[in-house]
């Protein structure tokens, strides 16, 4: 089996990387009195939208969570986090495939796991950063294999 061919990743530039939507809520009346040790349960969902005049590829990610105190038991902490994340890509069109007439046009598989480990990665420090001074301070994404979270919606 041969090696696949990464990107160039001298022709990708971050553009910009915000958070549209951050929300830390809790079920029930009260904070509990305990900080939690780490949030749980965490899943990542990534959304892609290519716009092709522009050479961008813009990638948004939403990631939720559930705290956990440090036996691992639930908390009624619930964390959610939306982060967009734009990517000007020089030569974006040889990125681009169409599978057949009836379908929209996807960025191939290499640049796309590229792209989405950048952003998952500058996400990692963003939300580190952004939950210092809360309940869910020191939350850090744990590190995964960007090949196994889900395809983009």
């Amino acid at each position: 089996m041969s090696p696949a061919v990464l990107p160039d990743l001298s022709r990708i530039s971050l553009l910009e990387s915000v958070f549209s939507e951050l929300f830390i809520l809790r079920d029930g009346n009260a904070w509990p009195l305990i900080t939690p040790a780490s949030i749980g349960n965490i899943t990542t969902q990534p959304h892609l939208r290519i716009e092709r005049q522009q050479e961008k590829a813009i990638i948004m990610l939403t990631i939720t969570g559930q705290a956990l105190d440090a036996k691992g038991q639930t908390l009624p902490i619930r964390a959610t986090f939306r982060l967009v994340f734009t990517f000007q890509v020089t030569q974006l069109a040889q990125e681009l495939t169409q599978p057949n007439a009836n379908q929209e046009v996807q960025l191939s598989q290499p640049m796309y796991l590229t792209l989405l480990s950048l952003a998952y990665s500058t996400a990692r420090g963003m939300i580190l950063s952004k939950t210092a001074d809360t309940v869910v301070r020191g939350f850090v994404l744990p590190a995964v294999n960007v090949q196994a979270l889900p395809q983009p919606l």
